[in-house]
């Protein structure tokens, strides 16, 4: 009689869970290798047109890469073919469309599309790069879909974006990415607008707090494009508790709880037709180190264009007449694009006095400096040289211009024996002139 070991039943228990295990570390450890979320190797657009142009010379040169360049090309058709399926389905369950008001776009440049509103989800972005819509409106531009780091995080859903061309947004990523030739989409109001997204309300409410996206622009040369998806608030809602939402976000960069629900309260998104409009290209000058005004201007053209997208084709996109755009500010309230275009407009004239004030009182502190290395020593010491010298360096706060230093006008960062020594030169500079 055989004996039973009470070890043997168990196998067939672990055994599922080893190999579960077992292809889990496989999979993380060949689509985590090389950063795909960053360097976009993944990216089965690139693979192909890389293949495409190589092929013939590969043949030539080696037979034994000419099996493996067709394998390689099966199994790359085979997984576009996948994701531009899936992303067709869905682009139907909506009855999408997209409406290009730009034209044809110029191919020797590159662009930042910049999607509206956010919605609870983005659904309408992903079949848009799944189905290749940006590469049939704009054949030679090659655009990467930047999103959140969580979404590169969740098995099947990461691959899909990555086989797409899809990158996690950060600076460095996305400067990479312009710098490699390739236009970006972005969404710029992230999770603040997401929380503002809710399907009953009469207002779409686009946050304008977030101007990384056009400092990078203004930096790498890039054009912007402004695109709005008419529908996509309606698509589906989130739990609404904002005080923890906002305490959460703020903290850790992501508003939890985090529940998306359509149909019967479930997440099953609404099937609510979808017309994306893509607007017209918004030149920009390159600028290493672009000012604040410089961006807040630009944002503001940007902002404006967008909501001139939005009232020239709301009918034409269904949408109800009751429903407008308002663009909320950094302090969550309704904010009127042309009072900040206003005050704008102010602060770059103010700004801009300011600097020819400043040139003016650093060219007169100059002048003086020079004057005062002219004077013998036994006019003025070193110590009161050195004295109009911190007079120079600091500029506008220690003198307003040659005609008008005193004591009342010296930053509080020179001592009384200072003062009454620059005093006292300035004195002896009068009477030597």
């Amino acid at each position: 009689m055989l004996q039973s070991y009470p070890c043997t039943r168990s196998y067939p228990a672990i055994f599922p869970w080893t190999v579960f295990t077992t292809c889990y570390l496989g999979y993380i450890s060949i689509t985590y290798s090389g950063s795909p979320e960053s360097t976009g190797w993944r990216d089965i657009r690139a693979d192909t047109a890389l293949k495409d142009e190589h092929t013939v010379e590969n043949d030539i040169k080696d037979a034994e890469s000419v099996s493996t360049s067709i394998s390689s090309n099966i199994i790359v058709a085979g997984i576009s073919q996948i994701v531009a399926t899936f992303g067709g389905l869905v682009r139907r369950y909506f009855s999408g469309r997209v409406i290009s008001a730009s034209g044809d776009l110029d191919s020797s440049h590159v662009y930042v599309f910049g999607f509206h509103p956010h919605g609870v989800v983005p659904v309408t972005l992903f079949w848009m790069i799944t189905d290749r819509v940006w590469d049939r409106l704009f054949p030679g531009i090659t655009v990467s879909v930047l999103t959140a780091s969580v979404m590169h995080m969740v098995p099947l859903l990461r691959d899909m974006l990555q086989w797409a061309g899809g990158r996690e947004i950060t600076r460095e990523t996305f400067r990479n990415t312009l710098r490699e030739g390739l236009s970006c989409v972005v969404v710029p109001g992230g999770q603040a607008e997401m929380m503002e997204s809710r399907s009953r309300d009469r207002d779409i409410r686009v946050v304008t707090k977030h101007n990384g996206y056009i400092r990078m622009a203004i930096q790498e040369g890039a054009w912007l494009v402004p695109v709005f998806s008419f529908g996509e608030v309606d698509i589906m809602d989130n739990v609404r508790i904002p005080t923890i939402q906002r305490w959460f976000l703020k903290r850790f960069g992501a508003s939890i709880p985090h529940y998306p629900y359509g149909y019967y309260g479930l997440p099953i998104p609404r099937r609510v037709p979808v017309t994306v409009v893509i607007g017209e290209a918004i030149p920009t000058e390159r600028k290493t180190d672009p000012t604040t005004d410089e961006v807040n201007q630009l944002l503001i053209k940007y902002m404006q264009s967008l909501k001139d997208l939005f009232e020239r084709y709301r009918e034409e996109a269904g949408e109800s007449p009751e429903r407008r755009l308002v663009f909320v500010g950094a302090d969550e309230k309704e904010i009127d694009l042309s009072v900040m275009s206003n005050i704008s407009t102010a602060a770059t004239a103010t700004n801009s006095a300011v600097k020819s004030a400043d040139r003016d009182v650093s060219n007169a502190c100059e002048k003086q400096s020079q004057l005062v290395d002219k004077l013998p020593e036994d006019i003025i010491d070193d110590s009161q040289k050195s004295c109009i010298r911190g007079c120079v360096d600091i500029g506008s706060t220690a003198c307003v211009s040659t005609s008008s230093l005193s004591s009342e006008v010296l930053p509080t960062s020179f001592y009384e024996d200072e003062r009454d020594g620059f005093q006292l030169v300035q004195s002896k500079l009068e009477a030597a002139s």
